[in-house]
């Protein structure tokens, strides 16, 4: 059984999946492992090639358009949900949501980074508190690494929210005591 698998997705603007990454995280350990990527498309999707995710990442149109349907990956990836006890993503609602109108039944929802961040980083805007960008956030928890730049890549960001997850979760144990 998996502790926790985190999630990250790349879309187009109308929010239809190009790229799905997932890692696995042992809370305790710290230990984290790859366990799924694939470029991907949906059916009856349109890719533009003006879309922000490839003025903005290393992903490429090209390989979108070539790339497998999401169906031909649902065995694999939700035999890996159907094996873990917790998921989350980095922002749970948007990525979540979209697995699950996607057909997929997910695990027991762990807590969403960006919201129990909000409250620890407290950066102010004109309505009060907003959500800090991941960026932010690692910025926050690993203040030596401040170069720090989100990679707009499934997979490697799958992997830093993992370190986002599990360093949060050690300073949400500190506050509790346990």
């Amino acid at each position: 059984m998996i502790d926790l698998l985190i999630i990250d997705l790349e879309t187009s603007r109308e929010n239809k999946l190009h790229e799905i990454g997932i890692c696995s995280l042992e809370l305790e350990t710290g230990s984290i492992k790859k366990e799924f990527h694939a470029i991907v498309k949906e059916k009856g999707s349109i890719i533009r090639e003006t879309d922000w995710i490839f003025k903005n990442s290393s992903l490429k149109f090209e390989d979108v358009l070539k790339a497998k349907y999401i169906d031909d990956y649902k065995p694999e990836i939700q035999t890996l949900f159907d094996n873990a006890q917790y998921i989350t993503a980095y922002n749970c609602k948007f990525d979540l949501e979209l697995l699950i109108k996607l057909g997929f039944n997910l695990p027991e929802v762990f807590f969403d980074p960006m919201i129990v961040l909000t409250d620890m980083l407290m950066i102010h805007n004109q309505w009060g508190y907003k959500y800090p960008s991941m960026e932010e956030a690692y910025r926050f928890l690993f203040p030596s690494e401040c170069a720090y730049r989100e990679k707009h890549r499934a997979l490697e960001d799958a992997l830093d929210e993992a370190k986002i997850i599990r360093k949060t979760y050690q300073l949400l144990k500190q506050q509790i005591g346990i």
